[in-house]
This record gives C-alpha cells, sequence and structure tokens, in this order.
C-alpha cells in the first residue's frame, strides 16, 4: 500500500474515532441536560439521609453527639402552594401546612434537638459555629429579587455538602439560585391569565358555600383578622369550617392541578433560559446520587 493510501486510510479512521467521541459526548450531555431540573422527592431524601450521615461523623469527631437523622427532620416539600387539596386535611390540621406539621413533629422526637437544649448558652453557641461555621468564610449569592443568601464554608454542614456535592461554594450558589428560580415560577404561575380565571371559578364555589374571599390566601388574610375576637373554640370551629371550604372548592375547580400545570411551564422557561446554571447543579446533584449509595449502608 502506498504511502497516498496509508495517509487516507489513518485520516479516515481517525474521523471515524472523532465522529465516535463527539457523538457519545453529545449523547451524554444531552442526557444531562434533558434530565429533571430538580431531584425527586425519593432522591432529595437519599441527599438528606447521605448529607446527615457525613454531618454526623463530622460532629462526632469534634467531640459532639449526633445522631443521624431517620429522615424525620426532613425539609417538607409537598406543600399547599395554590390551596389546601385534601378535605380530610382541612378538617384535621385547618389552615396549618404540612411544612410546620412536619417541623412540630421533628422537633419532638429529634434526639440532636434535646442534646442540644440540654446545653448552656455557650456551649450551644459552639454547637451551632460546629455545625454551621458562623459567620466566618462566608460564600454570598445575590438572587434576582435582590435578596443576599450566605453561609459558611466551615462547619460540619458545609464539610457535608463538600465531600456529596464537590465544591461547596459552587453547589451553594447553584443549589440557592435554583431554589429560588422554583419559587419565582411558582409566583409566575399564580399571575398567569389561566390561574387567574381557575382562581374566579374557585371565588364563586366558595360564596356558594356562604364564605366571601378572591383566593385561598385571602381567605385565609379574613380569618387572621378575625381571629383575635373570638375565643379558643370558635377560633378553632371557623378554621376548620373555612379550611374544608377551601379544600371543597379547590377540589372542585381543579384549582390545584390547574396551578400545578402551569407552575410546571413556567419551571420549563426559566431553565431554558438559565441552561448552564441548570445543567450544572443537575450534574452535582446526580453526581452526589451516585455518591450516596456508597454512604449510605444497604443502597
Amino acid at each position: 500500500m502506498n504511502r497516498s493510501a496509508n495517509r487516507s486510510l489513518r485520516t479516515a479512521v481517525l474521523t471515524s474515532l472523532l465522529l465516535l467521541l463527539s457523538t457519545a459526548c453529545g449523547e451524554a450531555a444531552k442526557g444531562v441536560q434533558e434530565g429533571p431540573a430538580y431531584p425527586t422527592k425519593k432522591q432529595h431524601a437519599l441527599l438528606w439521609q447521605a448529607q446527615s450521615i457525613l454531618v454526623g461523623k463530622c460532629m462526632r469527631e469534634r467531640g459532639y453527639f449526633y445522631e443521624v437523622d431517620n429522615g424525620k427532620s426532613l425539609p417538607a416539600r409537598d406543600g399547599f402552594p395554590f390551596g389546601i387539596e385534601s378535605v380530610a386535611w382541612a378538617e384535621k390540621y385547618g389552615f396549618t401546612d404540612p411544612g410546620t406539621v412536619q417541623e412540630g413533629r421533628a422537633r419532638t422526637g429529634n434526639p440532636n434537638q434535646r442534646y442540644y437544649e440540654t446545653l448552656t448558652k455557650e456551649k450551644q453557641a459552639r454547637y451551632m459555629a460546629a455545625l454551621y461555621g458562623g459567620r466566618r468564610d462566608l460564600v454570598s449569592v445575590e438572587l434576582d429579587n435582590g435578596a443576599v443568601v450566605s453561609a459558611s464554608r466551615r462547619g460540619c454542614s458545609a464539610a457535608a455538602e463538600r465531600e456529596l456535592y464537590g465544591d461547596f461554594s459552587r453547589w451553594f450558589t447553584h443549589s440557592t439560585v435554583a431554589s429560588q428560580l422554583k419559587s419565582s415560577a411558582l409566583s409566575a404561575a399564580m399571575k398567569d391569565s389561566a390561574y387567574v380565571r381557575a382562581t374566579h371559578a374557585w371565588a364563586r364555589c366558595v360564596a356558594g358555600l356562604g364564605h366571601e374571599a378572591d383566593s385561598p390566601q385571602q381567605l385565609r388574610q379574613s380569618f387572621e383578622e378575625r381571629r383575635s375576637a373570638m375565643t379558643k373554640e370558635d377560633s378553632v370551629r371557623m378554621e376548620r369550617t373555612l379550611a374544608v371550604a377551601e379544600a371543597t372548592c379547590v377540589r372542585q375547580t381543579e384549582l390545584a392541578r390547574t396551578g400545578k400545570k402551569l407552575h410546571e411551564v413556567h419551571l420549563k422557561r426559566v431553565e431554558k433560559k438559565k441552561q448552564a446554571l441548570f445543567h450544572t447543579y443537575r450534574s452535582m446533584w446526580n453526581g452526589a446520587l451516585k455518591k450516596s449509595q456508597k454512604i449510605i449502608p444497604g443502597e
């Protein structure tokens, strides 16, 4: 085979290899970009558990009692942003949000909280500094609404996130912004004309039950304004009655269903606008999920 033929063959092989590599990399990148922007409830629970294990190890190394979280203090993710969806919940808890109920249970049954309460004020301050790092060596991020959120790079919480996500400052920045963008999409959904129409239908439904309010938020505000003039028994009774009315009409008019669909629409718009941010955020929590399998016993 002459030199020209050899050179042509090498060129063809090299071109094929480059094409295969670019295709593989493109498919990998495509997979990351097209995956869910935020972890699911189950994935979030795994990440939380892995982080708790790492925090516990760090705190014990610093001489503090710390029991690994069994999931009771996992931040609530299933609230009722578009109005109470469950009549049974309204009958039992009134207007109380699931997050508030969960936080109360977590404080009651959390051994770390009980341990913290046995410490003196001085030791409590040292405990919190060991856990969260205090006000030293801060990383800050300014959100679209002008608010500035900060966290210390020191402390066991930051150390755990660093081990789990790789770069604490980068993770804190991207996860904080992603969370704020999710809230912004929620606000946009509530201002959407389709949601406004659904709210009008809800208001007509509530009026049919004898209550005047333009939205679930206004119904609650009206109750709060009247609560101080009531006895405790009357207040509880009225709250339950109004909450049940809210939930009944949320279900009949599909207000929450409409809100959730619109939230997804506005989230997609945000994700498209902030592709680079979500690409990094998605990559970091996906990588942390893989690490979680090695950190959590039995995973």
